[in-house]
């Protein structure tokens, strides 16, 4: 059996419309399945806790409904039996882009969970929550705060870019000292320090275009001193996976990291604003998750 959790108001209501298709396409394959709408944020969290047997969960909708997904099945253990498979219907669908599932085509997204191939993925932890996609604190953590005043009729990629350019003008990086594995690998200014399981995040911006989310590791990308000229020129590069051979830009690969900004941060998991703070530890969780890939 196949539990759905559909986040109606996903991609500006795409995935609401979308139910129609989607229960096409599922019955089309045979494939039995219960349809959940959730309500409000925190809804696919706790209905995940209620799945029970051999049932998979199918996420329909876009990253934050996953991270609640993922974050439930890993709350208090570092592994997870219950194949998770995803319908990419939301706004930035990273981990979608990330595991190559393709965008804007249900059908194609359908007959991947039909197929029933499944890939044992690492997740990350920071703190208390399990994340899939990545941790971020700094700029990117700004960035995903302001994202939600973007105009609603911005697809995506652009309205993260529409928050990157709002958030220049109050541009500032701050002291902050991070320990990979016990090693201090960065002391000094940094506009933000992003930790990675896939490549990316911000509907598309490959900041550890690198990354093997079953590689038992995860991705640290810190990026030095930069003015606001500095970020613009650096983001074509940003969403092309281009920028990690510029002199500002590091990139650790660690199993454990431990980040201490000088004075209190924003930061977010999986773009899941968390309160602000002054450090952050984060660990791979190795094999933890089983997903429908391609």
């Amino acid at each position: 059996m196949l539990q759905v959790i559909l986040n109606p108001t996903a991609g500006g209501g795409r995935a609401s419309r979308a139910i129609p298709a989607l229960q096409t396409a599922l019955e089309a394959r045979k494939l039995e399945y219960n349809l959940f709408l959730t309500d409000k944020v925190g809804a696919a969290r706790a209905f995940t806790k209620t799945v029970t047997g051999n049932d998979s969960i199918v996420v329909v909708g876009g990253d934050g409904t996953l991270h609640e997904v993922i974050a439930s099945l890993l709350e208090h253990t570092n592994h997870s039996d219950r194949a998770v498979g995803v319908i990419p219907l939301g706004t930035g669908d990273d981990f979608a882009r990330g595991a190559k599932i393709p965008l804007n085509n249900l059908e194609a997204a359908v007959n991947i969970i039909a197929s029933g191939k499944l890939e044992v993925l690492d997740a990350g932890r920071i703190g208390s929550k399990a994340f899939i996609n990545g941790f971020g604190s700094g700029f990117d953590a700004l960035i995903a705060r302001e994202v939600r005043n973007a105009p609603k009729f911005l697809p995506g990629s652009m309205r993260y870019l529409w928050a990157i350019l709002a958030e220049l003008s109050k541009l500032s990086p701050r002291p902050a000292k991070v320990i990979a594995d016990g090693v201090v690998v960065h002391d000094g200014a940094a506009l933000l320090i992003a930790v990675m399981n896939l490549i990316g995040y911000g509907g598309g911006l490959k900041i550890a275009p690198n990354s093997d989310p079953k590689d038992g590791l995860l991705e640290v990308v810190i990026a030095g001193k930069f003015t606001t000229l500095g970020v613009l020129g650096i983001l074509p590069k940003l969403q092309k996976g281009a920028h990690l051979g510029h002199p500002e830009v590091k990139v650790v690969r660690t199993n454990e990291v431990r980040v201490e900004w000088q004075k209190p941060t924003a930061a977010h998991v999986d773009g899941e604003l968390l309160e602000m703070g002054t450090v952050f530890e984060a660990c791979v969780l190795p094999g933890a998750v089983k997903m429908f890939m391609p």
